[in-house]
């Protein structure tokens, strides 16, 4: 059995159509799939189905609606209904994961982006148009979308169009200039105020000798984020316009670059790949200004024998791992032969083990499983000579403790590392302590407003400041709120501002997709000793201000 969702929503065996008629039906089994082997909760079905305005009878409804799922799917010859199970507190779509285009997209589109990090555009070209291949119009184009599924849309079609910049991409590095031109006209006229697609075509059109249109590029985008946004361009739109002045060199692409592709598809990857793994930095990023530069000016001043390390902590939601995902992609060309990300679950109930890590560190520099050490010393001392003589950054997210870490770090002057923790890890030796807090007002804000539509924000921002504030300025909560706002479009951002207003279900409103509030806290809770969590409970019970006081003078 297949499910399609990039596009008409499809489901097939074989010849025979399965896809629901009714639009209740299709629109259930849509978010299903989407969730699929995982728990979509009863409640969040719901508000799928029915938004606010859920009738009494919703339950039975819902149980009905399965029942005919189960019927329609039980005609693929599957022998039994066991598609759809029931679990406590909701349903799950029991299914390969294959079966399923979006999960074939995000494997294409993976890899993709793997081999353009490695530097082979053929590669990434090829697994790109492959990804982008299995997209048939808009993502769930004829299913009726409630809150829930109109966020997974939009994520979708977000991913579709980073795939396809990333695809652009690979072209230009392998001299398809001219054949791109056409296409990227078409793509800035349906996103009319997408920078990165803009820049491509100036880049494209530059290359292919026509530099005044790229010009005119240029001042097309500049007057519509004046008229509309009362933005200028990014500064890095604005290099790029005065290097198409000034005939900067750096924008030809030299002449070895697609033979050297060929080259590099013909004969696989290096003996000794250099190891990017850094994750993709986020679109929407506001204020941090002073922590970015704390962290960048401590890499920049050299001096004593070790490897340089920041420590980032803070709590949960604070933002850690997008400021050193940032900081680490600002800082990629001081380590140019490395760079490794090392995830370490420390704020879960089960964190990673340091030598799994290093395990993986490993294989990723070319040392096969069988070779490798089984102890955590010994794989930590085989890292570390590879590290020597090299320039490597190793990012740690989520660390637990200095014990966890301390294997991990590379050796060496030239190297460097970034730990984000939610404990204070000053222990690190040298590391510099970056402590992360609460977004001021106006960075909140524009935080929202790098996620939501910004004429959205700025036509009621009363209503923006409220929703941050009562985010607590903290930039998952406001990434959420960003995200949920997207999710309901019609919605004007006062009546969201209002819904949050009520401090009983603010979490339940802050939780969209895969982001969600309430589940960052409730692991920073569980975290806690008995001691602690039984403070907690006794704080949330006090009046605002009181609790704030309590905290201040220490009692948490």
């Amino acid at each position: 059995m297949r499910f399609a969702v990039l596009g008409p929503f499809e489901v097939t065996s074989g010849e025979l159509v399965l896809t629901p008629s009714a639009p209740k039906l299709r629109q259930l089994l849509a978010q299903l799939i989407l969730q699929s082997n995982q728990i979509a909760h009863i409640d969040r079905l719901i508000e799928e189905l029915w938004d606010d305005e859920p009738p009494a009878s919703a339950r039975t409804t819902l149980q009905t609606y399965v029942y005919q799922l189960r019927k329609l799917l039980a005609k693929a010859g599957r022998g039994r209904d066991d598609l759809v199970l029931t679990k406590p507190f909701g349903y799950v779509a029991s299914i390969q994961p294959d079966a399923v285009d979006a999960y074939q997209f995000d494997q294409y589109m993976g890899r993709g982006q793997a081999a353009l990090e490695r530097g082979q555009p053929m590669v990434a070209s090829r697994e790109l148009s492959q990804a982008l291949g299995l997209w048939r119009g808009e993502a769930l184009a004829d299913v009726v979308t409630g809150s829930v599924l109109s966020a997974q849309a939009i994520r979708l079609e977000e991913n579709r169009l980073r795939a396809l910049e990333m695809r652009v991409k690979a072209d230009l590095c392998l001299g398809r200039h001219r054949e791109l031109v056409s296409e990227l006209k078409g793509l800035v006229s349906a996103h009319p105020l997408h920078e990165g697609l803009y820049s491509q075509l100036m880049l494209a059109l530059y290359r292919s000798g026509r530099r005044f249109e790229a010009m005119e590029v240029y001042q097309q985008l500049r007057r519509s984020l004046v008229e509309e946004l009362g933005l200028e361009p990014s500064s890095e739109l604005m290099r790029l316009h005065q290097a198409i002045l000034a005939g900067d060199a750096s924008l030809d692409l030299p002449l070895d670059v697609a033979p050297a592709a060929e080259s590099l598809r013909a004969s696989g990857p290096a003996p000794e790949a250099v190891p990017t793994q850094l994750p993709a930095d986020a679109a929407a990023f506001a204020g941090r200004v002073d922590e970015l530069a704390r962290i960048q000016a401590h890499f920049e001043v050299s001096g004593g024998a070790e490897a340089s390390v920041v420590a980032i902590d803070g709590a949960a939601g604070m933002g850690k791992t997008t400021l050193a995902v940032r900081a680490a992609h600002r800082l990629r060309a001081r380590f140019p032969d490395g760079q490794f990300f090392v995830p370490l679950s420390g704020s879960e109930a089960e964190p990673a083990s340091a030598s799994d890590a290093l395990a993986r560190m490993l294989a990723c520099i070319g040392v096969p499983a069988a070779e490798q050490p089984t102890d955590l010393a010994g794989r930590s001392e085989l890292f570390r000579a590879w590290c020597a003589g090299r320039r490597v950054l190793v990012v740690v997210d989520d660390a637990a403790s200095i014990a966890q870490v301390a294997p991990l770090l590379p050796v060496g002057a030239e190297s460097g590392a970034i730990v984000t923790s939610r404990q204070e890890l000053s222990g690190v030796a040298g590391a510099r302590a970056v402590r992360l807090v609460e977004l001021r007002d106006g960075e909140a804000v524009a935080l929202l407003a790098s996620i939501v539509e910004p004429a959205r924000v700025m036509a009621d921002p009363a209503a923006a400041y409220a929703i941050v504030e009562q985010c607590g300025r903290v930039p998952l909560a406001v990434r959420t709120a960003g995200a949920r706002l997207n999710a309901v479009p019609h919605w004007p951002i006062g009546r969201f501002a209002a819904r949050l207003a009520d401090e009983d279900h603010r979490l339940d409103e802050l939780r969209v997709a895969d982001l969600e509030m309430a589940a960052a806290l409730e692991q920073a809770y569980r975290r806690l000793d008995a001691a602690a969590q039984r403070a907690q409970r006794l704080l949330s019970m006090l009046p605002p201000a009181q609790a704030v006081s309590s905290r201040s003078g220490g009692a948490a």
